[in-house]
């Protein structure tokens, strides 16, 4: 039997709000480009580490910083 570990592809990222605590269900999909903008930063070397969603929902991805 494989594990999560064991398949790449049912490994998943999850960002949660800082600071909630509570229940929460899933259930609500919405289509839109972030998923592939996030692909598209991998593949320029860049780790996507968070989102920020301020007040005006113009969302900024955070990334890793590079120590080179």
């Amino acid at each position: 039997m494989k594990t999560l570990k064991d398949n790449q592809e049912l490994q998943e990222d999850i960002f949660w709000l800082d600071g909630w605590e509570g229940k929460a269900s899933s259930g609500v999909y919405v289509r839109n480009p972030l998923f592939e903008f996030i692909k598209d930063c991998e593949k320029r070397g860049l780790k996507v580490v968070g989102i920020r969603k301020p007040k005006d929902w113009n969302m900024e991805v955070i990334v890793e910083e590079n120590s080179k």
